[in-house]
């Protein structure tokens, strides 16, 4: 039994500490208090009243094992959320890792995404959150949300100090959390992803608008298609103009194509979407 048989609250060895009764059954120790509230104790599963005082009913410590069993089982995701079962230790043959790219004799495999990823890149998908705003690097890989990005470093490089950490967006250098991609080494602090508030939950609607004509004759007579590819989310470039307003970036970032290798500044991302939505 996972849970207490009256509250239905699961138990743990601190606050729901599972206790055996005389007649057998289990209850967690809160319910045990509020029952002796009433002046008598009796098992809401048989109705049996009992002779006996708090501190004389023991703990169920077989349901306590298996708790703390149970919660010392880790569940190992992939960055799309998939189970990884496997763990392969071999010692003759290293794999790059799919996330850090660095080379390792013992990694989980994921099936459905044929990837292998490294122990130390499973603790970081599995110590960090998939952004809210669903931005991508300019690699187009997720950004993962790091609530405590100096003690994630400190971590892996435990020989340096780490008291803050230099966001890729606005160059300047912060702590608390980050938005982090491994696979490209770059951080981007909370004000700098906020800034992207406005058009978070459209940001699917990003396409790259750059026309792509069909040879010399087609810049003649006018014949393109867009480039359509999917913009992704880049860090701050001083020496590039937005695509659409001409104009230089500033410390807020901007949207590249990774095909064109143009970029639109926020308030052009934002007018893209405005369009398309009034469409």
């Amino acid at each position: 039994m996972k849970a207490c048989y009256k509250c239905k609250q699961p138990y743990d060895p601190e606050k729901h500490i599972p206790k055996v009764l005389p007649c057998g059954h289990s209850l967690c120790i809160l319910c045990i208090e509020k029952l002796f509230e009433k002046g008598f104790l009796v098992c809401p599963k048989d109705n049996l009243e009992h002779q006996i005082s708090l501190e004389n009913i023991s703990t169920n410590y077989m349901i306590l094992e298996n708790v703390n069993v149970e919660k010392q089982v880790e569940v190992i995701k992939c960055t799309n959320g998939h189970e990884m079962n496997l763990l392969v230790q071999n010692e003759e043959e290293e794999m790059r890792c799919s996330i850090c790219k660095k080379k390792s004799s013992n990694y989980y495999q994921c099936g459905p995404c044929l990837d292998q990823i490294c122990i130390r890149c499973c603790e970081w998908i599995n110590t960090t959150l998939v952004n809210p705003y669903q931005l991508r690097c300019s690699e187009g890989h997720f950004l993962r949300e790091t609530t405590n990005v100096e003690a994630f470093y400190q971590s892996i490089r435990p020989d340096m100090k780490h008291n803050f950490f230099l966001c890729d967006g606005c160059l300047t250098r912060t702590n608390g959390k980050s938005f982090q991609c491994r696979q490209c080494k770059v951080d981007y602090c909370n004000s700098c992803v906020e800034k992207y508030g406005s058009i978070d939950q459209n940001i699917n609607s990003l396409y790259c608008p750059k026309k792509k004509y069909q040879g010399f004759l087609g810049k003649i007579k006018g014949n393109y298609v867009l480039c359509n590819q999917k913009l992704v989310w880049r860090n701050q470039n001083k020496n590039f103009k937005c695509f659409s307003c001409r104009r230089f970036f500033n410390k807020s970032g901007s949207f590249i194509c990774k095909e064109c290798t143009i970029g639109c500044c926020i308030p052009c991302a934002s007018n893209m979407i405005s369009k398309v939505e009034n469409k």
